[in-house]
């Protein structure tokens, strides 16, 4: 009786053992080489090399990133690794953060030896220079911004990339910045004017503009030390905007309202200093010079609703202009946004065969970004069984809406003839735009396919659907996916229309938003038409990051 105990027991530890065996000659696998500076090829010691299997290896396992550091050589190695892709990464004090462009992609099979790879770090760029005041005296304390243009969710937006700020002796340097184009903005510590005089400080792109329409971009190229970039802070002809702030629903003037001046249109804050209104709902702001800017104003409804007021107005200051301007600001709680989704071809009778209560409608204001920071903020509505959506409290602007949590295998079209509302919606002081219809229907497209590396399966491939020109600024029209092992992938609840399609082998978050990134690539993808309920299979080749190797 005991005799097939002891034969199970000895095939177990045999096949234990072949296990072992076999997992030690897969993870048998080695990947070593150098980090190298981009510009000079020398080695970079004490570089942080990071190795990740994006898909997982062989055996469908997805592994723990290793890292290691180089040595004096600038040589790195991993040792007994499982085979399969490798998206190898390095960092350094004084270089840039690697995505995408500057990754290696190393692929493994059982007992290879990869020894020479070589990572490529590119050192950062840096600004340095003096600051100055009108007599050429040191001034410390300054703040300088190296501010670029950049594109959030689409939309073109200027915002601050790095900062210094000036030593005793007016130096400052802005260190670590990745090849482009940057404006300078500097701003004194504490803004100075002279009594009796309309001449002060105010803040300056270089060389020397008070907005950044008369603003010169400096150019950064890899590892670029700019030098010698100084801004003397003269004084320049100012003027006080004064006004009032009053509550749009009864003309009265709004007590201890916060009032805030932008400038660039909206784009940056004019000062940090919020100035509040005193009883007669007026307020007064020195030392602006010409250009143009936004005025904005919230306060607290304490006396109904709760809500907060919020209101803007435009102001130009000219450059021969050294009046006393005088601005209205008029703030009210916001309007009611609404609307409905109804279900194509299903009839709803209180209760849908479709669940569109799990369906989430946004508000996304299109404002420039120093308008949006000051905004009170939207909440999101949850649909109704029917389908109906509203939003309190909208303020005057214009804004994008958008749904998530769509119901799989339907896409959203306009009911009719109206205007599709994702394309845009202004919210008026006053009014607000006729409720939103918008048809959900079933007949959404999807797409399949294949990612090849080559003649082999691109296994991991970020697949990305982008549409044509002229709907890329509409969010809800893009899709993303991932190839499986086989390289294969689906792409599902698809609008019709004209897309591009897009396989990248490593992409940073969000970087196909961009449209000079994707600008790069546009004939690089796949140019796909999709018909409603239609089914469309195509090919893709992987575009490989900055280097691979096999």
């Amino acid at each position: 009786m005991r005799w097939p105990l002891l034969v199970f027991v000895i095939l177990f530890s045999l096949a234990v053992d072949s296990y072992a065996q076999n997992s030690e000659t897969q993870a048998n696998a080695n990947i070593g080489g150098t980090v190298v500076d981009a510009l000079t090829g020398q080695p970079v010691t004490g570089a942080e090399v990071l190795a990740r299997n994006p898909a997982g290896s062989g055996r469908g396992l997805v592994t723990r990133p290793a890292s290691t550091t180089t040595d004096a050589a600038g040589r790195f190695a991993f040792e007994k690794m499982m085979p399969g892709r490798y998206v190898l990464r390095a960092s350094h004090p004084g270089y840039l953060n690697q995505f995408g462009h500057g990754a290696r992609v190393v692929s493994l099979v059982p007992g290879q030896q990869v020894n020479d790879v070589v990572v490529s770090l590119t050192p950062a760029g840096n600004i340095a220079g003096h600051i100055t005041d009108e007599n050429a005296r040191p001034l410390s304390g300054a703040h300088l911004q190296a501010l670029a243009y950049s594109y959030v969710e689409g939309k073109r937006e200027f915002h601050e990339v790095a900062t210094a700020v000036t030593d005793k002796a007016g130096e400052y340097r802005i260190t670590d910045l990745a090849p482009g184009n940057y404006y300078l903005r500097a701003s004194p510590r504490d803004r100075q004017f002279k009594a009796g005089n309309n001449g002060g400080y105010v803040p300056v792109y270089y060389p020397n503009a008070s907005d950044k329409a008369r603003a010169v971009p400096l150019e950064i190229r890899p590892g670029e030390q700019l030098a010698g970039i100084d801004i003397n802070f003269a004084l320049v002809p100012t003027v006080r905007i004064s006004g009032r702030v009053v509550d749009a629903r009864t003309s009265l003037p709004n007590k201890g309202a916060q009032v805030t001046l932008l400038s660039d249109e909206g784009n940056t804050v004019f000062s940090s200093e919020d100035i509040s209104t005193d009883a007669k709902g007026a307020f007064e702001i020195t030392g602006v010079p010409p250009g143009s800017y936004v005025l904005v104003a919230q306060s607290s409804d304490n006396k109904s609703s709760g809500a907060t007021l919020w209101g803007r107005t435009s102001v130009e200051v000219d450059d021969d202009n050294i009046n006393i301007k005088e601005a209205k600001i008029a703030i009210s709680p916001g309007m009611e946004v609404s609307g409905r989704i109804r279900v194509e071809g299903i009839r709803i009778e209180g209760k849908a065969s479709v669940d569109l209560s799990k369906i989430t409608a946004a508000l996304d204001p299109q404002e420039p970004p120093a308008v949006v920071n000051r905004m009170p903020d939207i909440d999101s509505s949850q649909l109704t069984a029917d389908g109906k959506f509203v939003f309190h409290d909208v303020p005057e602007g214009s804004y994008r809406l958008n749904f998530s949590s769509l119901p799989s295998g339907f896409y959203l079209k306009t009911d009719g003839a109206q205007a599709a509302p994702q394309s845009g919606i202004t919210v008026g002081r006053g009014h607000a735009p006729a409720p939103l219809e918008m048809v959900l229907s079933p007949a959404s497209a999807y797409i399949q396919g294949a990612v090849s590396d080559g003649d082999q399966p691109a296994a991991g491939a970020r697949i990305v659907l982008v549409p044509d020109a002229t709907r890329r600024h509409q969010l809800f029209d893009y899709r993303t996916a991932v190839s499986d092992k086989s390289g294969r992938f689906v792409v599902r609840d698809i609008a019709p229309g004209d897309y591009i399609l897009f396989a990248w082998e490593e992409i940073e978050r969000g970087a196909y938003l961009d449209p000079d990134f994707l600008r790069e690539y546009e004939d690089q993808g796949q140019a796909v038409r999709v018909e409603e309920g239609k089914q469309t299979n195509v090919q893709l080749q992987e575009i490989p990051a900055s280097g691979a190797v096999q």
